[in-house]
């Protein structure tokens, strides 16, 4: 569930269910707002407790009717942004301290495909505006929220590499102005494009939690063992790593608890239904 860190007694633990460096230049109203955000970070408070989020905002909102099945971008943010919030306050309300913008499938390449590339900046923007204001009413930090894009292609990792970069680039300058605690990569298939995302972050000097999807039986897409790819991730700067979507409890138990980690890492399973612990993409048969 979660791995020690050197010099730390018990292991802290994140739990859910479910460049371009900007010059920010803010109205006096965002700096008000920005002020009275948790001034207590991330990883300030995994060093002495338990931090609670929750995820799953897009499968949720698809249940509610508010997002489209299939290409599961967050149009909501912007046709439905009452529902997005309330969603929010149910999160808080459960115990989450981590409001996440609801930004996953926001990037350029999927709303090229329902026809909304030119709400790019609006929807980024107003989706970490909506978790910042719920966020104040509970002390909860925000998180900006970037995820696989389906453009990188190791075979090519030159040219996709260069189109994913501009993506996360675009996506986290709005945020960042927009304000954000630290970023969450996550249901990265590719160790390349996870490290992409995390060059990224750091570049602006975000804390950095980022997670594989293990959809693979043992290893990513690109060929590396998930414990491997996570010590890659840590060596190269990210502050949290784990795994999350794709697999219940059951299968993914075993691979957190493989080998001895020392750094924080995310359980993030998934809250759907499973089949024998494995993915709840895969056909359930009996009860």
């Amino acid at each position: 569930m979660a791995c020690p860190r050197p010099g730390v007694g018990r292991w802290p633990l994140v739990l859910a269910l479910g460049g371009v460096v900007a010059l920010v230049i803010l109205d006096q109203q965002k700096e008000k707002d920005l002020i009275s955000r948790s001034t207590r970070g991330i990883l300030e408070r995994l060093k002495n407790e338990v931090v609670q989020g929750a995820e799953g905002y897009v499968f949720e909102l698809e249940r509610r009717g508010y997002i489209k099945a299939g290409p599961y971008v967050p149009e909501v943010v912007l046709d439905f942004p009452e529902a997005v919030k309330e969603l929010h306050r149910e999160f808080l309300r459960a115990g989450s301290e981590v409001m996440v913008a609801l930004t996953y499938y926001a990037h350029r390449e999927k709303l090229k495909d329902v026809g909304r590339e030119n709400d790019l900046e609006l929807m980024n923007r107003q989706a970490v505006e909506l978790a910042n204001e719920v966020a104040r009413d509970g002390d909860a930090l925000v998180a900006g929220n970037i995820c696989n894009t389906w453009a990188y292609d190791p075979h090519n990792a030159k040219e996709s590499s260069r189109v994913v970069r501009m993506m996360y680039e675009e996506q986290l300058a709005w945020a960042v102005e927009e304000g954000i605690d630290f970023v969450i990569s996550e249901t990265n298939d590719y160790l390349g494009e996870a490290l992409i995302a995390l060059e990224v972050i750091k570049q602006l000097k975000l804390p950095a939690m980022v997670t594989l999807a293990s959809v693979q039986q043992s290893q990513t897409r690109d060929g590396y063992d998930y414990v491997e790819a996570c010590k890659i991730l840590a060596d190269h700067g990210a502050d949290i790593v784990g795994l999350n979507c794709d697999r219940g409890p059951e299968t993914m138990l075993p691979i957190i608890d493989r080998g001895q980690l020392y750094w924080y890492l995310l359980w993030w399973s998934t809250a759907l239904r499973s089949c024998n612990g494995r993915s709840f993409g895969k056909n359930c048969s009996g009860k």
